[in-house]
């Protein structure tokens, strides 16, 4: 079967991966179009399920957005610098393969040769295609026009039964209520009114567009507009779908990870706090640990660190997240061990800390410090080394 592949990245252009899929479904047939998040069942393997779908794909769709290149991980990297970046490695195989790809660019313009790594280069000399808001359903019909092209693509019948999900209807007024609580909440027009009749489905619509729109207002304020109230927010996010709200986690927690290290920019970090106390307290079965961890970050990151309060958020983090495993949360760990130290009296008045201090902030970092990357991190850490020295302890280099 010679299928669609829609390579994006979550934190860049989510929603329009969502919303291209949907109208390209309606379009050939939902078999024909591969989406991570619509196509893969529960339990299947990721890596040999991408792998699967590459190889049966005829045109790979490299969704391009304002953040494609620039999108960090938790270290400050930039996730295309990385050979095993998915997003890297899908377009990579495409390029390899001889597979059509075809770049798709959501305001922006395409990247510059010093943006991409070197195996994307070719990238660049394909021709490319826009995708707008306001032009929505042109620039649609227009990519399928051009996918037709591709031998092995073919258009349902009109006739042919919608997919499964919202109808045409449906993600049209999605679309209008996203647009339209966005720009009220950016300009301060009000709240998005619905008249008459709502449907269930339509509600869920509106409550999640009015949910993005008040954390964009949150994160990226119009100047001079007056700041919302951790109330406001709380209620936005509390009945937004759970699909939204990993998008919304994803936006704060990469606006939190480009901002956090300069004090410069710090006060763009700590936008993302009421945000992320938001996720939290809508959180009511402490279903995801990430909400507390980002959390704790922030609150340890910012220009007067809440050292108490960003502890609880990475112990109950921790706790939810279940025993150490190698990877990305064992910052967990790594983060608490530095708020344990700033709490510590001890340390303020450069004294050794207590057997019990002692014991809990080694067992941190030796939990944390499984992971390679975390560990190559905790040398680098002033206040580690500092305690460390102070508390005689040899950690391994």
């Amino acid at each position: 079967m010679d299928r669609v592949f829609i390579s994006y990245r979550r934190s860049d252009s989510d929603i329009a991966a969502g919303r291209l899929a949907d109208d390209l479904s309606e379009i050939f047939g939902r078999d024909l179009i591969f989406r991570d998040l619509d196509t893969l069942k529960a339990g299947e393997d990721y890596v040999q399920a991408l792998d699967l779908a590459l190889e049966s794909c005829a045109v790979l769709i490299v969704l391009i957005g304002p953040r494609w290149a620039s999108v960090t991980d938790n270290l400050g990297r930039r996730r295309l610098d990385d050979p095993n970046d998915w997003v890297r490695l899908e377009i990579r195989r495409a390029l390899e393969r001889g597979i059509r790809v075809i770049p798709l660019l959501i305001a922006t313009d395409m990247p510059g040769e010093a943006d991409v790594p070197a195996d994307l280069r070719p990238l660049l000399r394909r021709q490319s295609s826009g995708l707008s808001d306001r032009q929505w359903r042109q620039d649609i019909e227009l990519l399928a026009q051009a996918l037709e092209q591709i031998p092995g693509i073919v258009r349902l019948a009109p006739a042919a039964h919608r997919p499964a999900g919202l109808s045409r209807r449906q993600a049209v007024l999605a679309s209008a209520a996203l647009v339209t609580v966005a720009i009220s909440a950016w300009w301060g027009w009000g709240t998005f009114v619905h008249e008459g009749p709502v449907p269930e489905a339509d509600r869920q619509v509106e409550i999640d567009a009015r949910a993005l729109g008040i954390v964009e207002r949150q994160l990226n304020p119009r100047p001079g507009s007056p700041p919302l109230s951790q109330q406001e927010i709380n209620a936005a996010i509390l009945t937004a779908s759970p699909g939204i709200k990993v998008q919304i986690l994803d936006r704060a927690s990469g606006l939190r990870s480009q901002n956090w290290r300069d004090r410069d920019t710090k006060p763009i970090m700590e936008r993302t706090i009421p945000v992320f106390r938001a996720l939290v307290a809508s959180d009511t079965e402490d279903a995801n640990h990430g909400y507390h961890g980002q959390l704790g970050y922030s609150l340890k990151d910012r220009r007067q660190p809440e050292w108490s309060e960003a502890e609880t958020e990475l112990s109950k983090a921790i706790e939810l997240r279940g025993p150490p495993q190698t990877g990305n949360w064992l910052f967990y760990e790594f983060n608490r061990a530095i708020c344990r130290i700033n709490l510590d009296q001890n340390f303020a008045h450069n004294r050794r800390s207590d057997a019990g201090s002692t014991s809990r902030i080694l067992a941190d970092l030796t939990a944390a410090a499984t992971a390679p990357d975390v560990r190559d991190v905790i040398a680098g850490e002033p206040d580690i080394n500092r305690w460390l020295a102070l508390n005689k302890v040899k950690w391994p280099k």
